[in-house]
């Protein structure tokens, strides 16, 4: 860009790009903090739930959670910067692998509702409608496009980023059947929910906020 460009274009795509990534990553940090906001919720942060799960009553924010998910990504990115893989930064694998992970967390969902789709499970779709067929249609384009996402996403110099998301997932099915299956009950269901919708609304009365939502 130094060598072909006129100075004033450049500046203007630098200023551009500069925006673009702020952006992404307040995006990226904000929803970060929201998920571990609301598995913290469930109880689903060991032995940091209670914590990161409470809300602050004079900013009304879950605070633990936004400044843990800030910290968190900033020492990601100081560390993974100052580390090389074979040649590699270890930046550019882990972020080859976030993404992975991040059109692995669509495809799953997806793959489950193509077979569940007009079975006993999901007889029908809600509202929202494009009909069984198409959706199964969408469902299988997604799918193909989801896996070339995954193959671009271990190519050399990212190669490595294949071994790092298998050994991540060999790890996370191990520490869910050795200890999490059993310690965490997931999302409320059945009363629960009730019993939940009763504690969100006596905090945010707490606060001062006007709640008129029926139970």
């Amino acid at each position: 860009m130094d060598a072909q460009m006129n100075p004033m274009v450049k500046m203007l795509l630098y200023v551009a790009i500069f925006i673009s990534q702020l952006l992404c990553g307040l995006a990226t940090v904000t929803s970060a903090s929201r998920m571990l906001f609301a598995f913290s919720r469930d109880d689903g942060i060991p032995f940091a739930s209670k914590a990161l799960a409470r809300v602050s009553p004079a900013h009304r924010t879950p605070v633990a959670a936004i400044w843990s998910s800030a910290i968190l990504s900033v020492l990601f990115v100081w560390f993974t910067s100052a580390i090389t893989i074979a040649g590699t930064p270890a930046y550019s694998i882990v972020v080859s692998c976030t993404v992975i992970f991040l059109f692995l967390s669509f495809t799953v969902p997806i793959v489950l509702g193509l077979i569940a789709i007009g079975g006993p499970k999901w007889p029908h779709m809600g509202p929202w409608s494009m009909g069984a067929g198409n959706y199964k249609i969408v469902s299988v384009l997604v799918i193909i496009a989801m896996a070339i996402l995954f193959y671009i996403g271990i190519q050399p110099p990212n190669d490595k980023a294949l071994e790092v998301t298998v050994g991540f997932l060999v790890l996370a099915l191990v520490i869910w059947f050795a200890i999490e299956n059993r310690r965490f009950k997931g999302p409320p269901i059945g009363d629960e929910i009730k019993r939940r919708m009763s504690a969100i609304h006596a905090a945010e009365k707490a606060v001062g906020e006007k709640v008129n939502v029926e139970l």
